[in-house]
């Protein structure tokens, strides 16, 4: 894998732990509100954002645990989210949850995509073998 090619991975898996981190917060702020407390989804809330927020941190770091954690936290969300678009695609409403879904749904194709085609692999790799080599002298 070339260094341009490299960098173009690390950047857009920088982008991706951003991205759900901040999911994660939101998650975990969600737990703050008056009305969400009311709800039964409060420790649920509260677990998907750690989880998120912590598998997105390590994710960021590059640990190929990071990518298998948050391989696994998108899956279900993803089809969560779609099967809300369809949802309210058919009940013809098209607010902000609406836009929250499809953009929750196209960042996580996106990560998926990511994932699959190992954009990043040759730089885990990479830094694996320098790390093996430096332990072989």
């Amino acid at each position: 894998m070339s260094e341009a090619s490299a960098r173009i991975g690390k950047v857009n898996r920088r982008i991706l732990a951003v991205f759900w981190g901040l999911f994660g917060v939101a998650c975990i702020t969600l737990t703050l509100s008056d009305w969400f407390r009311q709800t039964n989804l409060l420790p649920y809330s509260a677990l998907v954002g750690v989880c998120f927020l912590a598998g997105a941190i390590v994710f960021y770091l590059g640990s190929k645990i990071g990518r298998v954690a948050i391989g696994i936290l998108v899956a279900p969300l993803s089809v969560l989210c779609f099967e809300r678009l369809l949802s309210l695609h058919f009940q013809r409403y098209y607010g902000p949850f609406f836009w929250v879904c499809f953009v929750i749904l196209a960042f996580g194709f996106y990560t998926w995509v990511f994932i699959f085609t190992g954009l990043d692999r040759d730089t885990l790799r990479g830094r694996f073998r320098d790390n093996h080599h430096h332990h072989s002298r």
